[in-house]
């Protein structure tokens, strides 16, 4: 069986994408030849984009490795880059994109049978649609009414009457989510926080988005760095656009180590706001200008979308998240054997509470630190070897797979009969139920 997984090819700078190619090399690891297939157009990295209201913000796109027709005969870490025109030559489309192509430029769609996962939260598509931007649950509506789909997938189950108000119910599938075991492990690597280190190093890695962001759980570290001297915060995945609207949040959390630091970080978003072309690196550079000037205060490395988190969470002390489900950085921090505090429900740690409440979320980030030490590591591990193994989670989307493309052969060899009842007929939405 051939399967196109239909993403941005983004090689260590975004989630998504490695969650996608973690699942292809699994899926080809059970014998199915599964490779990535990128139909966006060659683009800029930066653009300006402008909101509802009518303000500039700086919109980033990690640039493609190459043009997809360019990436014939390409991998990554042994998955397949094929081009566009894979799409038509394979037996079933894998959709990890909300408003991917999935036709080559100037082409119809292939008449092939397509399943879509879900990996964001479902309160993200209504929030986007609130600000302005609706596409995705027009998608999604669009989805629902295409014969060419066959289901819809997510990776928490909490989430599936959620999206049966979207897709239909009976058409949305669970997995459980995974993270490359081998790539994330527990074990000294070296990393020092750029020279911020602390007494204790808690790191913060969520994305900062408009259903949710780390505000709560950073305010909560705060409330810890006044019980334990040398407590330092490391924040990675930052990017222009976070730093435009955070001024007075970042002024206010460096403030905490006795200093004004307004003058350095008013230049630092001018120079965001106003650079015609801003880079990571120059992000780099400037977010190292606070840090300096920040001297012994609680905040220490500050950095953008890194491709190297793996070497960062074995020498962290504490990740904390606003999260109550298994995020990405959630499973790769205790992949890594660190010890996680997150939101309240959090099912893979003990350290959780509600992010609100500041003083509870400190006392877990103190729980979770004196707590720590081996025996901690080895359990995080456990946890994630347990429930995180791609290669056994990956296996029902075999079954999804495989049963989709008998269900697309079945019904597109035999004659459909006419109804002969005189009973309206329901709607049977994607063509997933019989």
């Amino acid at each position: 069986m051939k399967v196109a997984l239909v993403v941005d090819v983004t090689p260590y700078t975004a989630g998504l994408y490695e969650t996608v190619r973690e699942l292809a090399s699994a899926l080809r690891f059970h014998g199915i030849d599964a490779r990535l297939v990128d139909t966006r157009p060659p683009t800029e990295p930066f653009s300006w984009v402008k909101s509802p209201g009518g303000r500039e913000y700086m919109q980033i796109d990690v640039p493609r490795v190459k043009p997809s027709n360019e990436q014939v005969g390409e991998s990554d870490r042994g998955v397949p880059i094929a081009p566009v025109d894979f799409l038509y030559e394979c037996d079933i489309i894998s959709s990890h994109r909300g408003l991917a192509r999935l036709e080559a430029p100037g082409q119809k769609r292939p008449d092939k049978p397509v399943v879509h996962v879900v990996h964001g939260m479902p309160d993200y598509s209504y929030v986007l649609a609130f600000h302005g931007h609706g596409e995705i649950i027009r998608r999604n509506m669009q989805i629902r009414r295409d014969p060419n789909y066959m289901g819809v997938v997510t990776m928490w189950e909490r989430y599936i009457p959620y999206m049966e108000t979207q897709f239909g119910e009976g058409n949305v599938h669970c997995l459980r989510s995974w993270v490359d075991l081998d790539r994330f492990r527990p074990g000294p690597t070296g990393f020092d926080f750029h020279g911020q280190s602390g007494k204790v190093n808690i790191m913060c890695a969520d994305y900062w988005r408009e259903n949710g962001d780390p505000f709560h759980p950073i305010h909560g570290f705060i409330e810890f760095a006044k019980r334990y001297d040398g407590a330092k915060l490391h924040i990675f995945g930052l990017q222009q656009v976070d730093m435009q609207g955070r001024q007075a949040f970042f002024e206010s959390v460096m403030n905490q180590g006795g200093d004004d630091f307004r003058g350095p970080l008013d230049e630092l978003t001018k120079n965001i706001a106003t650079a015609q072309r801003c880079d990571i690196p120059r992000l780099q550079t400037e977010l190292k200008t606070i840090q300096d000037k920040a001297g012994r205060g609680i905040l220490g490395d500050l950095q953008p979308i890194v491709p190297y988190l793996h070497q960062i969470y074995p020498e962290a002390d504490v990740l904390i998240s606003y999260k109550n489900a298994e995020s990405r950085v959630v499973k790769e921090a205790l992949a890594c054997g660190t010890q996680v505090v997150g939101g309240l429900g959090l099912p893979c740690t003990p350290y959780t509470a509600d992010i609100e409440d500041l003083p509870g979320y400190a006392d877990a980030i103190d729980r979770a630190v004196k707590e720590m030490g081996d025996d901690a590591s080895a359990r995080n591990r456990a946890y994630a070897e347990a429930n995180f193994d791609v290669k056994k989670n990956s296996l029902p989307y075999v079954d999804i797979l495989e049963g989709a493309v008998d269900k697309w052969r079945r019904l597109h060899s035999t004659p459909q009969k006419c109804a002969t009842s005189s009973k309206s007929t329901p709607e049977v939405p994607m063509g997933l139920s019989d």
